[in-house]
C-alpha cells in the first residue's frame, strides 16, 4: 500500500511517459548519440512497474469501495499535516518530498482503509470512542521501580519536598539499588494506559511525581515529562486497525478479499507476464 507514493517519484511517471513513445523512438539525445524507448522501457518496468502497478491496484480497490467524500479526504489530509508539522498541503508536499495531489491521494487511501475496515470488522462509533477515551492522554515520564513501599513513599516525600532535583536524586539518596527508566512513552509501552497509572498520574504538572503505585509486587514512581491531550481525529485509523485485528481482520485480508469481488484483469501481456 504504501510503496506507490514513493516509487512514483523515483521514475514511475518516466514509464508512462516512455509507454507514450512508439517502438524506437528517441527520448534522450546525449551530443551525437541516442537513447531510445526500447533500451530502457524493460528496465523501468522490471525495476519499478510491480510494485507500483501493485499499489495501484490496491488503491483502486480500496478508493472504489469506499464510498468517500471530500471530507473524509480533507480530515486525512489535515491528519497528514499534524503528523508533519506541516500547517499547509502545500508545505506538507514538501515535508514528504512528493506533490500535493500524492498528498491528496495519500489522505484518500488512509480515508478509504478506515472506512472499510469500520464496515468489515462492524465497528461503531461507541466502540472507537470508547478505545479513544483510554489511549487520548500521551505521558512521556521518568519512572523508578523498587522492592520495598516503604522506601518508595521516602522518595516520593523526598521529591515533593524540594530537597532534590529529581527522581533519580531522590532514588540515590534513599536506596543503592533501583531501576530507573528514562523519557519512557507509557501510553505506547503499555498500550492502552494502566488504570492505575492514569489514576496516579492525572492532573501532575511536568516534574512532579506520582504516588507510589503497586505494581505485580514491585512499587512504580513516576515524574511526568511531558502529558498532552491527542484529537480523536489523529487517532482513529490506528484505534481502528487495533479494533479490527482483535476481530481477525487486517486490511491486506481485506484487499485479497476486494480483488476476488472486483475482477483484476490484465490487459496487457507484457503486464501479465511482469505481474506473475
Amino acid at each position: 500500500m504504501k510503496k506507490f507514493i514513493a516509487l512514483a517519484a523515483v521514475g514511475i511517471a518516466s514509464i508512462s511517459t516512455l509507454a507514450a513513445c512508439g517502438n524506437g523512438d528517441t527520448v534522450v539525445k546525449v551530443g551525437k548519440e541516442k537513447i531510445y524507448k526500447d533500451d530502457i522501457y524493460k528496465d523501468l518496468v522490471n525495476q519499478y512497474g510491480k510494485d507500483y502497478l501493485l499499489g495501484e491496484i490496491e488503491y483502486r480497490l480500496l478508493v472504489q469501495n469506499a464510498k468517500l467524500n471530500d471530507n473524509d479526504v480533507q480530515t486525512k489530509v489535515k491528519v497528514l499535516e499534524a503528523e508533519n508539522g506541516a500547517k499547509t498541503i502545500k508545505s506538507l508536499a514538501k515535508k514528504m518530498g512528493i506533490t500535493e495531489d500524492d498528498v491528496v491521494k495519500r489522505a484518500r487511501s488512509l480515508a478509504a482503509e478506515e472506512k472499510i475496515l469500520i464496515k468489515e470488522a462492524k465497528l461503531t462509533k461507541e466502540d472507537i470512542n470508547i478505545a479513544f477515551e483510554a489511549r487520548k492522554y500521551k505521558l512521556m515520564a521518568d519512572y523508578i521501580t523498587v522492592d520495598s513501599k516503604q522506601k518508595a513513599q521516602k522518595i516520593v516525600n523526598l521529591v515533593r519536598s524540594g530537597k532534590v532535583r529529581n527522581l533519580e536524586n531522590a532514588a540515590h539518596k534513599v536506596i543503592e539499588t533501583y531501576y530507573l527508566q528514562y523519557q519512557w512513552n507509557v501510553e505506547l509501552s503499555e498500550g492502552l494506559l494502566d488504570e492505575k497509572v492514569l489514576a496516579n498520574t492525572m492532573g501532575l504538572k511536568d516534574g512532579e511525581v506520582s504516588n507510589v503505585i503497586e505494581k505485580d509486587g514491585q512499587y512504580y514512581i513516576y515524574e511526568i515529562k511531558s502529558r498532552n491531550t491527542v484529537e480523536l481525529e489523529n487517532e482513529r485509523l490506528n484505534i481502528v486497525r487495533e479494533l479490527a485485528a482483535e476481530k481477525g481482520i487486517d486490511i491486506t485480508n481485506v484487499i485479497e478479499k476486494l480483488k476476488k469481488k472486483d475482477k483484476v484483469e490484465y490487459k496487457d501481456k507484457d503486464v501479465e507476464e511482469l505481474m506473475k
